[in-house]
């Protein structure tokens, strides 16, 4: 007997995940993971096909844990066992089971299907049942009946609710590339305004302001003058901004966060950003003569 296996495994090109970050208490850190992909309908399992073999064999698996509690007990059930100080528990085995799917496509071949589900397969040939007799439906003609039959409405029907999912799916994770994509952009907009922000002029002037009080108190009248020095900032790649302040690292501070705003502003527009001073313009693009 000749064994194959499908080609194409999905190991090929794989590449091991980062570790995930170790927390306070000494566990790893494990993110939300999406949901498995839910199997698609076997084609196999529709009629069933003639070829197709279906094997669920018990699996031999026990719980090795055992649990103690601090209690002694007058009666000991099966799998208790009295200790020192307490009694120990043993649960029984679990059953489990596995299911192996295999395929006879040719009299000496076997082919091991695994997990994945076949989705085409030019060999499929159902098995219906009619008069309470199983019949192989080997032409195109009869392929064609079954598909008809309540059995294939309702395999179409449920290959069709998967296809939906996935397309659901797909346009969900479609959306989330795109809001991706835009935060990155963002963000690389948001650098380079940051760099133009540092690299712009700006001239800060000392101005002297005279501040001049009146009051009057029963029938005298008093006036108190005063002198306060404050520093203005401004840019010379945006002409008509300024910014005021007591200090001149106060008024540096506050021009460019004006400018900064200035600049997202019109970045939101498309507008054009201007250049810092004294920077070569672009070179133009370069024409390829044929």
């Amino acid at each position: 007997m000749r064994t194959t296996v499908p080609p194409g495994q999905l190991q090929e090109g794989f590449e091991p995940a980062p570790a995930p970050p170790i927390g306070p208490d000494g566990a790893p850190i494990m993110s939300q993971p999406r949901p498995p992909l839910p199997a698609r309908p076997r084609l196999c399992e529709a009629g069933p096909c003639a070829h197709y073999h279906r094997l669920e064999i018990q699996v031999d698996a026990e719980n090795p844990g055992a649990r103690k509690v601090p209690v002694r007990l007058p009666v000991l059930s099966p799998g208790m066992e009295a200790a020192r100080d307490g009694t120990i528990y043993r649960a029984p085995a679990v059953f489990h089971t596995a299911v192996e799917h295999y395929c006879y496509p040719d009299v000496g071949i076997e082919m091991v299907l695994g997990p994945t589900p076949v989705v085409e397969c030019n060999r499929w040939v159902p098995i219906a049942t009619v008069d309470g007799h199983d019949v192989v439906l080997r032409s195109a003609l009869q392929k064609r009946t079954f598909w008809e039959s309540p059995a294939g409405q309702q395999f179409a029907a449920a290959v069709a609710a998967w296809e939906d999912a996935r397309e659901l799916e797909a346009k969900d994770a479609a959306e989330s590339e795109r809001l991706i994509a835009e935060a990155l952009a963002a963000q690389e907009e948001l650098t380079r305004i940051d760099d133009l922000v540092e690299k712009y002029t700006y001239r800060i002037e000392t101005r002297s302001c005279r501040t001049v009080t009146q009051f009057s108190e029963l029938d005298r009248a008093f006036a108190s003058e005063s002198e306060m020095v404050e520093s203005v900032a401004s840019c010379v790649e945006i002409p008509g901004v300024s910014a005021a302040d007591q200090t001149e690292d106060g008024a540096l501070s506050a021009i460019r966060d004006i400018v900064r705003t200035t600049l997202i502003t019109r970045s939101r527009r498309g507008s054009e950003l201007p250049r810092p001073t004294g920077s070569e313009p672009p070179e133009p693009p370069t024409k390829e003569i044929p």
